[in-house]
């Protein structure tokens, strides 16, 4: 258990880069990405977080269901890509493992015609983040990251459910698309923040263990 005490002022002052209005320019999962490190400035969610733990989504009749194939990259700097290797191994820079669904940037997987209004569907696992991180937990970081052109609370991926909460709203060519989260912050990003995505690396990890590379997932979006 972290102990207020134990912040350090350092960090608190840390000067994270606000890339707010950048984002507009960067790829979904880019995008993502820098949400994941704190870089795009005070993102308020637009509705609380989703309360829905325990809730059947298979029951609901107005869920949009379908089935995940499940893609695995590796990503250095978010710009260089390479094929899965199951470990990073890289020293120089962050790596990011990546495994879901990209149609680009890196493309991985896909979504069966169900789940249309999905374009994009990414496990993270991000490791080196930060040159000097001011607690080891800050140096391995996890979040599930979707964007939708539909508006829901969570969903169901292979039997468990993820609430998951907007953190952003954009219009591209008269189209609504919506950015969630699994773990999230209320204004700038705390160390609380990433001791949070930290312990959602054991959500990643199991995901990661239990599907390989090509596997088909079960995937219902939760209104």
């Amino acid at each position: 258990m972290l102990k207020a005490h134990v912040l350090p002022l350092a960090f608190v002052s840390l000067s994270l880069p606000l890339m707010a209005m950048a984002a507009d320019s960067q790829g979904e999962l880019e995008r993502h990405v820098s949400y994941m490190k704190g870089e795009t400035g005070a993102v308020v969610p637009v509705k609380p977080q989703a309360k829905l733990f325990g809730r059947q989504a298979s029951a609901l009749t107005n869920a949009s269901s379908g089935t995940l194939t499940v893609g695995k990259v590796i990503t250095y700097d978010v710009t260089n890509y390479s094929p899965y290797n199951e470990e990073p191994t890289d020293t120089n820079s962050f790596n990011m493992v990546m495994m879901g669904y990209s149609p680009a940037g890196p493309a991985m997987g896909s979504v069966s015609a169900g789940l249309s209004g999905i374009t994009s569907l990414a496990f993270a696992k991000m490791i080196k983040g930060f040159n000097n991180p001011p607690i080891p937990e800050v140096d391995e970081v996890c979040n599930l990251m979707l964007t939708s052109t539909e508006d829901f609370q969570g969903l169901n991926i292979g039997g468990p459910y993820l609430p998951l909460t907007k953190t952003r709203t954009s219009v591209k060519n008269g189209t609504t698309y919506y950015d969630y989260a699994a773990v999230v912050w209320d204004g700038a990003p705390t160390l609380q923040y990433y001791i949070d995505q930290h312990a959602f690396c054991t959500t990643f990890d199991s995901f990661n263990s239990t599907y390989p590379n090509g596997s088909n997932v079960s995937l219902t979006l939760v209104p």
